[in-house]
């Protein structure tokens, strides 16, 4: 299928330039998932065949950045099956695999073609293999990652009910006054500096460690909603619960007040499924954490969103990413990711269709996550099949954090407690 070339935004130059910016592989923008599928793990050569139709006709699969000084633009570079769909056979333990993913997340990408890559994993277990997707963030923001995995692995049905298109955003009314100024009062405090990551006894080392945790995906839906929240608002609650009592313990550098949380805010429209590029907006808000009692920094948290669930806010956004000259936009790009600007980000997409290779079905759905220059650490969770599965890189330079993880189990489970059970239970 023959495809034009696009244009793309400032966000796409963005991650860009993180990547060349880069000082070790490690903190390279790719970003991916691990699909987990019970069955015998098909032939190489039938893996291709069978992807080989759904691949040519998806333009994010089919694309690459191309800058100069005067322009970018997304233009063709059509998939090929032996570079872009390769096998890889592990040693037996399901550890392997995660030992797999993140040494194949530190590799660079094919140049010259489309930068993403599928590589099926067996051999860590009988009946059972893996397929890992990775993809430079420049292409595909984690949306547009979701997008892929269900247009290559669902069974579309004639539905157009995709996960990563924002529903009734193509619709929605146009911002009031008072959400426009919302909006931007938002926008200019993510823009100003702050003092979180600072210490100069610890200086930021763009080495990043890989760790996951997993939870229930009901138990974020239950905590979130007891507070008139979502299971969004739960996650960056128990984020930000996780994040400071680390940092009270082992990072004397910590600020009193809020933790500024970096949230991509995904304005994607049905109109802009399976293009190549970032359709998100990178907010950063003030969550808060001086509350003890879980539920009232849950209600807090989802009091500090609310304004982000409303459509024609996302609307608004959309205008302001989109209507002012690029320059314009690259420069408020480059202020507000700036090194003094930055901070935690937790990212969140819910998969809602079933994964299929073949015949043989997707039973966990595990992502992986980056942390560019100059983030201290960078959270994604995905809900799939009734799991909650996050993944966390962490900069090496944050001593003690690899317990971050298990300490969003142990908030998770806080925040999803019954009022009248004790806490930690």
């Amino acid at each position: 299928m023959a495809y034009p070339s696009l244009p793309a935004s400032p966000s796409d130059e963005l991650f860009r330039a993180l990547e060349l910016g880069s000082r070790h592989n490690e903190a390279l923008p790719n970003i991916g998932a691990v699909l987990h599928i019970d069955g015998e793990p098909p032939r190489i050569d039938a893996l291709r065949a069978a992807l080989a139709g759904p691949v040519s006709k998806l333009p994010t699969l089919n694309h690459r950045l191309v800058c100069s000084t005067s322009r970018a633009e997304w233009v063709p570079a059509p998939a090929v099956p032996g570079v872009h769909v390769t096998e890889l056979r592990i040693g037996p333990g399901d550890g392997e695999v995660e030992r797999a993913a993140e040494a194949l997340l530190l590799e660079s990408l094919p140049g010259g073609v489309a930068p993403w890559r599928l590589v099926l994993l067996h051999g860590h277990r009988p009946g059972g293999y893996a397929l890992v997707y990775i993809v430079r963030h420049e292409l595909q923001d984690a949306g547009g990652l979701v997008c892929a995995l269900e247009w290559l692995f669902a069974r579309h049905g004639g539905t157009q009910d995709w996960s990563s298109v924002v529903r009734g955003l193509d619709g929605a009314r146009r911002a009031g006054p008072r959400e426009a100024l919302e909006v931007l009062g938002d926008t200019k405090r993510a823009a100003r500096p702050i003092d979180w990551w600072s210490a100069p006894y610890a200086e930021l080392t763009g080495r990043r460690s890989l760790h996951w945790a997993e939870v229930p995906a009901e138990a974020l839906s239950r905590a979130g909603h007891s507070v008139g929240g979502t299971a969004n608002d739960a996650y960056l609650t128990a984020l930000t619960r996780a994040v400071s009592d680390w940092a009270q313990e082992t990072w004397p550098a910590t600020p009193a007040g809020d933790l500024p949380v970096v949230v991509p805010i995904n304005l994607r429209t049905q109109a802009e499924f399976g293009m190549p590029g970032n359709f998100i907006h990178i907010g950063r808000f003030p969550l808060p954490r001086a509350a003890a009692d879980p539920a009232e920094q849950l209600a807090a948290t989802a009091a500090v969103t609310a304004a982000v669930k409303s459509l024609s806010y996302r609307r608004f956004l959309r205008e302001l990413d989109t209507r002012p000259p690029k320059p314009v936009l690259r420069w408020i790009g480059a202020r507000t990711t700036a090194a003094d600007r930055l901070s935690v980000v937790g990212s969140h997409f819910t998969l809602r269709r079933p994964l299929w290779c073949g015949e043989h079905p997707v039973r966990r759905v595990v992502p992986l996550m980056c942390c560019p220059e100059g983030f201290p650490m960078c959270a994604l969770l995905f809900r799939y099949a009734g799991t909650a599965t996050v993944s966390f890189r962490i900069d090496r330079a944050l001593t003690g954090a690899a317990t971050i993880p298990e300490r969003w189990s142990k908030a998770v489970a806080d925040l999803a407690a019954p009022d009248d059970a004790p806490s930690g239970t």
